[in-house]
């Protein structure tokens, strides 16, 4: 067996289930559940949208029906783990608690910030490496986290270092993110030529996500269209929907018809922290947002959501709302 071992630091807290469902634990099932997902990111352009393809490679790295017990393992080595919990009612600041928003009211509690764990990535057999490991674990590592939340920036990952050696510098590892190929949506959530990655002054990491989260809260109620929607019931949907469904507006609740339950956002926060330093991260990954033909519900009647190109636009609006800002403004991580 071969191995890759690399150490990350939680830079905000993590909000994960143990095995009494409340009581945060950090497991490696949990971690290879986050790998996976950004393995299957990195998966799109790299195998040129294949889908096929990618289900093949997929089963083969991480296991399935058709392939068996997963050639990849994950072993937690060293973590530094604090014995303290923390409680989502104690998190400060309103932008914290707007990100955080349903964390308090169901009780959860976390693991605290600022500890790092190391874990080791054993494959086998050791002759037949996995294609794209080392990219999810970089991806993982940059732009992701673990738990509740945390595609709004909680239980963040930072990548210390990847067998022994320092990651390069944070824009340049972004950079290699954002493929050419191949043009079009992806069928899912995934790296494409529409993904814009955008990096933000350096602070102190839970304050970096207050600010995040109350630029993020201005911007969302500019969206005054929302509300008129729901209220007179007419033709097309919230803007808002494009952040993730099921959106929660005065006494309505907008979401996709029939059995879908929820469309996860393709918006992602993360805190990174390279030292004593760190920065907040902001990633788009547009992808299709429902099932062909699929619709959404608003007061009762069904609505088709807009093509991408219409219905992106209230997120690329918020990117660029973030990198108009003056004394909190972000830079777009440019393509090579």
């Amino acid at each position: 067996m071969s191995t890759i071992t690399a150490t990350f630091r939680v830079t905000t807290p993590m909000f994960l289930g143990g095995a009494d469902g409340k009581t945060a634990e950090l497991r490696a099932a949990s971690l290879k559940g986050v790998l996976r997902f950004w393995w299957r990111a990195c998966a799109w352009s790299h195998f040129g949208g294949d889908l096929a393809r990618i289900r093949d490679e997929e089963e083969k790295a991480f296991g399935g029906p058709g392939t068996g017990q997963s050639r990849v393992t994950i072993r937690m080595i060293d973590t530094r783990m604090p014995h303290q919990r923390v409680s989502a009612t104690g998190i400060g600041g309103a932008g914290n608690r707007y990100l955080g928003y349903g964390l308090a009211q169901n009780g959860r509690d976390a693991l605290p910030e600022g500890f790092d764990v190391a874990v080791t990535f054993g494959i086998r057999p050791a002759h037949e490496p996995v294609p794209l490991l080392v990219e999810a674990i970089e991806a993982m590592g940059s732009l992701g986290g673990l738990g509740a939340r945390s595609r709004r920036g909680y239980g963040s990952l930072s990548l210390q270092a990847i067998n022994g050696v320092t990651p390069q510098r944070l824009n340049d590892l972004l950079r290699a993110f954002l493929p050419r190929e191949p043009s079009g949506l992806p069928d899912y959530t995934a790296f494409s030529p529409g993904t814009r990655i955008l990096v933000g002054p350096p602070g102190r990491p839970m304050s970096l996500l207050d600010r995040l989260g109350q630029r993020y809260k201005e911007f969302r109620n500019t969206l005054t269209d929302d509300k008129k929607i729901v209220r007179n019931s007419g033709p097309g949907h919230p803007g808002r929907i494009a952040f993730g469904l099921p959106l929660h507006l005065q006494h309505e609740v907008v979401q996709p018809a029939a059995d879908i339950t929820r469309r996860a956002s393709p918006l992602f926060f993360h805190i990174h922290q390279t030292g004593d330093q760190a920065v907040p991260v902001v990633a788009f990954l547009p992808a299709r947002f429902l099932p062909e033909r699929a619709e959404v519900v608003v007061r009762h009647r069904n609505q088709r959501p807009a093509d991408p190109a219409v219905l992106y636009e209230p997120v690329h609006a918020f990117l660029d709302h973030l990198a108009g800002g003056r004394e909190f403004r972000f830079t777009e991580v440019p393509r090579e």
